[in-house]
């Protein structure tokens, strides 16, 4: 039912207003069971930057090839029309951040199969206040009707900036390196010329041989030198746990690290790659999965 022109009156626990082509896509996280019509990554990061204590990078992530593309009439263009949202509902069903936009795609028709086999990367960086929270995602397909919903949790924890902090540990996917112009200084993700693409779940090949890796840690200025570690864990044993020489500190006491682990001689399985940071008598320990396939 219409609210008025361009909104509809579609449940939206913030009580924000909800546009057009927004509305089929929240409709979709009231099915069920949810939705799963094609394959969807989602993740979010914790990086406590000293001016942004709660930000919450997230990325979403999925192929083309799923979605509608229309040939118009002529034959000579297509369009393809979807939509991504991420909603963190807080402890009170509260919509206390929503982050979206609407892709309306077209093109010359022989350009089509190229289009159909593209990749979408959705990046936002909220700042939450402290909690937890649910994370809603969702990916419509406009001319289908078909949607993929994704749901996970993010907690926010209260940040003493006096203090050592920690990012979250990410695996990275791959390294994209940006041009001067377009380098962004607060992006948590850029070490120095090169944007992290973080993977969001994918095994790694041990064909690769090796494996990347990213966190942030905040250290303590005027503090002693931090030490740091890595470690590898497999059903709940240590597999590995080897010092980890760190980056220089910029003028913040932000140290980004970046390291490969060699995976070539491990056997395939699913482990717990865990990143250790100390600093005097303080010490912080983030974690994330690695699953390794011949």
């Amino acid at each position: 039912m219409a609210a008025r022109r361009g909104y509809f009156a579609v449940r939206d626990p913030g009580g924000a207003p909800v546009n057009a082509w927004e509305a089929p896509a929240l409709g979709a996280m009231e099915q069920k069971p949810l939705p799963n019509a094609f394959p969807v990554r989602a993740g979010a990061m914790r990086f406590p930057e000293g001016d942004r204590p709660g930000l919450v990078p997230l990325v979403v992530e999925f192929k083309t090839a799923p979605l509608t593309f229309l040939p118009a009439a002529d034959g000579k263009t297509y369009t393809s029309d979807f939509a991504v949202i991420v909603r963190f509902i807080d402890k009170d069903n509260q919509v206390a951040r929503k982050v979206s936009q609407h892709y309306e795609v077209n093109g010359p028709i022989a350009g089509l199969d190229k289009a159909k086999t593209g990749e979408v990367i959705f990046y936002r960086e909220p700042d939450l206040p402290v909690g937890v929270y649910t994370m809603e995602t969702v990916v419509h397909d406009a001319p289908s009707g078909k949607s993929s919903v994704r749901l996970s949790t993010v907690e926010v924890g209260r940040e003493d900036l006096t203090k050592l902090r920690m990012s979250s540990l990410i695996l990275v996917k791959r390294g994209e390196k940006v041009p001067e112009k377009e380098r962004r200084a607060d992006n948590p993700l850029l070490v120095r010329d090169v944007v992290v693409f973080p993977n969001l779940g994918d095994p790694v090949s041990k064909a690769a041989k090796e494996v990347g890796f990213y966190f942030a840690a905040y250290t303590v200025k005027g503090g002693p030198a931090p030490e740091a570690a890595i470690e590898l864990v497999q059903n709940g044993k240590s597999v590995a746990l080897v010092p980890l020489p760190l980056s220089s500190a910029d003028s913040d006491g932000r140290i980004q690290q970046l390291g490969r682990l060699p995976i070539a001689d491990l056997p395939a399985g699913t482990y717990e790659l865990r990143a250790i940071v100390k600093q005097a008598s303080e010490q912080i320990t983030r974690s994330t999965m690695l699953r390794i396939v011949d």
